[in-house]
């Protein structure tokens, strides 16, 4: 699949995005936070729990599946003052090279970075 084939709706941003895995976060049940974390969530996040997941959709078509994971006190209104990771479990099969480079455009048209700090979120 080539570079291309990954393109987003315009209408879909960065942000809308991680606020909506914030939302499924604050409205996650207690029955959510049993699952175990991906082994490199784990390794870097030690205490880190299941604060809430979702499914993306495009079109009707599934694309990935993301978990929220937070470290004890998060809070989602002051989400930068903690650590957290944010899983993307691809449904379809795009190349790491076609998803690099489809989220750098998307951070690039959001932030308006210049050439040099594209260049540093590919390494």
């Amino acid at each position: 699949m080539h570079a291309g084939a990954l393109a987003a709706p315009r209408g879909v941003r960065r942000r809308q995005a991680l606020l909506a895995v914030a939302a499924v976060a604050i409205g996650a049940g207690s029955g959510a936070r049993a699952s175990v974390a991906p082994q490199e969530i784990r390794t870097a996040l030690p205490t880190a729990v299941l604060s809430g997941s979702t499914r993306f959709t495009y079109w009707g078509f599934s694309v990935y599946d993301a978990s929220l994971w937070v470290v004890p006190g998060f809070e989602a209104r002051e989400f930068d003052q903690h650590r957290f990771a944010l899983h993307l479990q691809y449904l379809r099969n795009f190349s790491n090279a076609a998803i690099t480079e489809r989220s750098v455009l998307e951070m690039a048209r959001q932030s308006g970075a210049t050439a040099q700090r594209r260049a540093v979120w590919t390494q």
